[in-house]
């Protein structure tokens, strides 16, 4: 990467707490969405503005589930909303908007804007995971 570029490096899911992402997640339990990014020094050192989000797609029913940002999602580079040049974002899915969702295989699409005009964009899919019986 070079030193004004920054980037989403991957985007997947884990049960809350751990460290190693799954791929299979009970419809009674909460789980979580992580995004990795990265910033080159220079770009990060200008402390420019970002915007980060997800989009958690139930590609079997078509539609979207909440995800709520565990911290910071916007703000300066450098600043406490995203002090070193690598920044993982954490999001939760909770359990009460997985009913009816059985057997769904869904989706992560993450997205990253840094700048205030010629804004650079970033994106990251997830894997493929799926809604289980608990």
């Amino acid at each position: 990467m070079g030193p004004n570029d920054v980037e989403l490096v991957r985007a997947y899911t884990r049960e809350p707490g751990k460290q190693v992402a799954d791929i299979t997640f009970p419809v009674t339990s909460d789980f979580e969405v992580m995004v990795d990014a990265e910033a080159g020094s220079a770009i990060h050192s200008s402390g420019a503005q970002f915007l980060t989000g997800v989009l958690v797609r139930d590609l079997s029913a078509n539609t979207i589930i909440p995800a709520t940002p565990v911290q910071a999602s916007s703000g300066a580079l450098k600043s406490n909303a995203w002090p070193e040049p690598y920044r993982a974002f954490r999001y939760t899915i909770k359990a009460a908007d997985l009913n009816n969702r059985e057997n769904h295989v869904c989706q992560i699409i993450a997205f990253l804007n840094v700048g205030v005009s010629n804004q650079d964009s970033s994106f990251a899919l997830s894997p493929l995971f799926m809604l289980t019986k608990p």
